[in-house]
């Protein structure tokens, strides 16, 4: 009697594990089906349910990724940087195992590492970069495969901009050091392998980035010999990826720091480029499609020139007057008011994700700044973006009225924590035309007395240390 029932028994079991696993398969596929309808919140509420009901079931890990995207996409930062946290982690054990290929790896810790940068959980961060470049330090002892090197090269790369970013500049400085010995050495053992010069250029390049953002000496030395490096390399290497985009990007830069004070000699750096691309493009194992694109984005590159010359013409002479129909994230300016200021009227908008990137800078410039009689004026139009409380993100509103526009910059102004006041200029103004505005964000400096000083366009940290200077320079006429 006892044998029979513990055989019932069994069977019932095996019934339930049955049952279980279609449960946990319609879960899935419930999941899967709502994630694909963009409903990031259902779909993570169902992955929960499922967890709970069934924490040990294999099927559910591969869904991390995905619940990832969707939440990342949605606005949800802290959620998804959870789902990559523990998917990078059991990838990393995997690795350690030896039974998981570095670029699975790089997917994972990018992922984790994006996730938790978003969420402002930056120790997290650099704890996951630093944990995954340990293993792959520790296999790079007894692996030479290449895929492993540049693996290491890239997690040590991300981890040198997370110290710096968290201020730890010693720790970048010498994980920085460590890099560059490592892959000039690699360089000098094997001068013909494009890999080793595609890492080489990478590491030079963030060499030269955090020495300009630190006032470093030698910037313009450096940079100098970074461009010709990439020049050089991408000549005998026209097929490496890396090693193009590095070049496409420094010769950018090249052109439009050049075109801000002498733009004839940028046109004339313009035809030299075009001439490469076109003889680059001829190469064998050429990457054709980039250097199409490239060779398209000369005429761009032209129009900015243009624009550069119109706006170098504006230097030196009295500020435009304002043409505003409203004002938002505060009182509209007085009259006199910015009479004896110096004044940086920052051209933006709250769709613009490289305006927001400058928003750093400008909260540290009001707060340093503006007791010796610094102010920042945002200037803007109505776009009709409302303000989506659930995402934090501005959100498109066919119809918006401008009452709502405005208080939605105004609740956007909260959430970045922004205290300067926003001008709204009128829909028919040609203030942006007449302040050569082709692209935002756009920076224009005006001194005590009123005259144009500087104008930056773009973000990033030469443009930054450029105003600050400028900033320092007027407050002190």
């Amino acid at each position: 009697m006892v044998r029979v029932v513990s055989v019932c028994l069994l069977f019932a079991f095996g019934c339930v594990a049955i049952a279980q696993g279609a449960d946990v398969a319609d879960q899935v596929a419930k999941i899967r089906e709502l994630v694909s309808e963009s409903k990031a919140d259902e779909a993570e509420a169902a992955f929960q349910e499922a967890l709970k009901e069934s924490p040990d079931a294999p099927e559910l890990a591969p869904l991390r990724p995905l619940l990832f995207s969707a939440l990342m996409r949605a606005g949800k930062a802290e959620p998804a940087a959870e789902h990559a946290t523990i998917f990078h982690k059991k990838q990393l054990q995997t690795f350690r195992d030896g039974k998981l290929p570095p670029g699975a790896l790089s997917q994972s810790v990018n992922m984790a590492s994006q996730a938790l940068q978003r969420a402002n959980q930056l120790d997290k961060a650099t704890e996951v970069l630093t944990q995954s470049l340990e293993a792959v330090d520790e296999r790079v002892k007894s692996d030479e495969a290449v895929a492993l090197g540049s693996v290491q090269g890239d997690l040590r790369l991300t981890l040198v901009q997370m110290r710096f970013r968290t201020g730890k500049l010693d720790d970048a400085k010498h994980l920085l050091a460590t890099e560059l010995k490592t892959s000039q050495v690699g360089f000098d053992a094997k001068p013909e392998n494009a890999d080793w010069a595609a890492r080489l250029a990478r590491v030079m390049d963030v060499e030269l980035s955090i020495a300009q953002a630190t006032g470093g000496e030698g910037v313009a030395e450096r940079r100098q010999a970074y461009r010709k490096f990439v020049r050089e390399q991408t000549e005998k290497h026209p097929g490496n990826q890396i090693l193009l985009s590095s070049y496409l990007s420094g010769q950018s830069q090249a052109i439009r720091e050049l075109a801000q004070a002498q733009p004839d000699e940028a046109d004339k750096l313009i035809a030299e480029h075009r001439v490469f691309l076109t003889a680059l493009a001829k190469k064998e194992g050429a990457q054709k499609g980039l250097l199409d694109n490239a060779l398209r984005g000369t005429a761009a590159l032209e129009q900015m020139v243009a624009a550069e010359r119109k706006r170098l013409v504006l230097i030196g002479k009295p500020a435009l007057p304002l043409d505003v129909e409203a004002w938002a994230n505060g009182e509209p300016i007085a009259e006199g008011e910015l009479a004896g200021k110096v004044v940086l009227l920052d051209f933006w908008a709250v769709w613009c994700g490289p305006c927001i990137a400058t928003f750093p800078h400008l909260r540290e410039w009001k707060e340093k700044y503006g007791p010796q009689g610094f102010e920042i004026l945002g200037m803007t139009r109505y776009y009709e973006y409302g303000w989506d409380s659930d995402t934090n993100r501005p959100k498109r509103v066919a119809d918006l009225s401008p009452d709502d526009e405005r208080a939605a910059m105004a609740d956007f102004a909260a959430h970045h924590k922004l205290t300067h006041r926003f001008a709204i200029t009128p829909k028919a103004s040609t203030f942006q035309q007449e302040y050569g505005v082709t692209g935002i964000p756009q920076a224009v400096l005006i001194d005590r007395k009123g005259i144009i000083r500087m104008i930056r366009v773009g973000s990033g940290d030469k443009n930054a240390h450029d105003l600050d200077e400028m900033i320092q320079t007027l407050l002190k006429e």
